[in-house]
């Protein structure tokens, strides 16, 4: 398995015993949530002698087009344990929005953190009380689209020996032409601050004139290494803190403990120490990790390819929310208001941005990534908030 495969295990395990030891995790009182890292930290678990038939998966579904219960399944399989599988659809959306607020006290960031308030009831109905999560592995071992547009970006502006293999390698993983993979090399150079898929989150276009000429995303030069840089920056700026903020107060509000022991800072030292070509072997991101954990987990999940955030947030919040636009310039809900959004209290206008967005009906671009209108450059609390408030205008 090599260093990593030994190193990973052993971390794993003693953070593990650790907690065992202090007395805060019982016997069955772990739970993973689905995907690639979740499953490398049941793996884990398994190869430092620490799994056990009380360890329980728990996570959540969308069904459809949008489905990861094969890889939940089959990572749960393969250790010989069953998984829980929360379907969430759009009432249940529209139940926790508002408690999802009162919770976070702040911005929610999508669909996907409010369909872990089930992942959360579920464990807590169980009397789980602490939960393990594989945070981490995508931050330090450059695990998303835009960890590899820039790790490309840099190979062909540097005119790197394996510059043009790298470019096929990235064009057969994210299946895209020779030539997107240029283009996205490109941008991820000329383009800082772009979404984990990397997509440019803001558009400047719906922002004031005076904000949008001063809004520049930046990555601190800490190392001097630009690969380096974004990965540290999306460990201690952009992705961990806020994510952290908001998984610890969701599971708090369930009085769950929530653990991330990828985020220990040893792996995490040793993940930057690596040369960034051993992180997307073959046009894997994250190749690595899948490397050194080949034939202890399920190889299905092992391989597949990243996959961004697999929520129907486009559709859901466009059936939730359809809107069109007055002659004021402002917006008003067409569909009846929920519960949950019904009593949220006015907090003053909405952002001009989002008052003056330019066409009618929030619409989708395939896979919800991304809302166009007001609500790609809000949050979806402020969608709401905007929308109780003209509803009842």
């Amino acid at each position: 398995m090599g260093l990593l495969g030994k190193i990973l295990p052993l971390q794993i395990g003693f953070h593990y015993r650790t907690l065992r030891d202090l007395g805060v995790i019982r016997p069955r009182d772990v739970v993973l949530l689905g995907g690639l890292d979740s499953s490398a930290l049941l793996t884990c678990l398994d190869l430092a002698g620490e799994l056990h038939a009380g360890v329980r998966c728990v996570s959540v579904d969308f069904g459809g087009d949008l489905t990861e219960r094969p890889w939940i399944e089959a990572a749960a399989a393969h250790h010989h344990l069953h998984s829980r599988i929360e379907n969430y659809t759009p009432a249940a959306f529209r139940a926790d929005i508002q408690p999802m607020m009162w919770h976070l006290e702040g911005p929610i960031g999508g669909l996907m953190n409010c369909a872990l308030a089930p992942v959360m009831a579920a464990a807590r109905e169980d009397g789980i009380t602490v939960i393990l999560d594989g945070t981490g592995l995508d931050e330090a071992f450059g695990g998303y689209r835009n960890h590899h547009s820039l790790y490309l970006g840099l190979a062909l502006r540097d005119g790197a020996d394996h510059a043009e293999q790298a470019v096929d390698d990235y064009a057969q993983n994210w299946e895209v032409s020779p030539d997107h993979a240029r283009a996205a090399a490109k941008a991820a150079l000329t383009q800082p601050g772009t979404a984990i898929d990397g997509t440019i989150p803001v558009r400047p276009e719906l922002l004031d004139a005076g904000l949008a000429a001063h809004y520049r995303p930046t990555t601190a030069k800490r190392t001097g290494d630009p690969f380096r840089d974004a990965l540290i920056d999306y460990l201690q700026v952009r992705k961990i803190p806020r994510n952290t903020r908001m998984k610890d107060r969701l599971s708090m509000a369930y009085g769950l403990e929530l653990r991330l022991p990828f985020l220990d800072h040893r792996l995490v030292e040793f993940a930057l120490s690596l040369p960034p070509r051993l992180l997307f072997l073959r046009g894997r991101s994250k190749s690595i990790v899948r490397e050194a954990l080949a034939g202890v987990m399920d190889d299905g999940v092992r391989v597949a390819a990243k996959r961004s955030i697999q929520a129907p947030q486009g559709p859901w919040g466009c059936g939730a929310s359809r809107c069109e636009a007055t002659s004021r310039g402002c917006w008003r809900a067409t569909a009846s208001p929920t519960a949950a959004c019904s009593t949220y209290p006015r907090r003053g206008p909405p952002s001009r941005a989002f008052a003056t967005a330019p066409t009618t009906t929030v619409s989708s671009s395939g896979n919800g990534s991304t809302w166009r209108n007001g609500s790609a450059c809000t949050s979806m609390e402020t969608l709401y908030q905007t929308r109780c408030r003209y509803a009842r205008s």
